[in-house]
């Protein structure tokens, strides 16, 4: 398993993930969309400097899930992610969540924190977060990077 950096090629698998019924139903945001308001979505983050997109894939390009981060401010990052319904229960939450916020901080060495906003009822989420050390302050899972 590998985790990159999205690219254009990936604006359709991520679209379908994205719009699965079962991530639409664990997703703050449960408001289905078009694909072409996805492409344009997409491209433009793929552009944007406070955003990262990034991929798991198996290594040999299928995609497993996805990760996002957006930088709010100099120091926290909000995250989001979203697993392929196929991969879940396989330890690819873990490691894309894991090995994102190392890849994002290793980019932007001043992020000290990463905020995740979590449906309470989506306890997969809430329990994949803590896993990964993220801490439960009510409105939010934080994580804070040590130092």
């Amino acid at each position: 398993m590998i985790l990159r950096k999205a690219q254009s090629h990936d604006c359709r698998i991520i679209y379908d993930i994205r719009t699965d019924s079962s991530v639409l139903e664990a997703s703050l945001n449960t408001a289905s969309f078009s694909y072409e308001h996805h492409k344009n979505w997409f491209e433009k983050s793929l552009k944007n400097p406070n955003r990262r997109i990034f991929v798991a894939d198996d290594g040999t390009g299928t995609v497993l899930g996805v990760v996002r981060f957006d930088i709010e401010g100099n120091s926290e990052a909000l995250v989001s992610i979203f697993l392929h319904p196929d991969h879940r229960g396989k330890g690819v939450g873990t490691f894309i969540l894991a090995a994102g916020g190392n890849l994002l901080k290793k980019e932007f060495p001043a992020i000290a924190s990463l905020k995740a906003l979590i449906k309470k009822s989506n306890m997969a989420s809430v329990k994949l977060f803590i896993k990964v050390g993220y801490v439960d302050h009510g409105d939010s899972f934080r994580f804070t990077y040590p130092g």
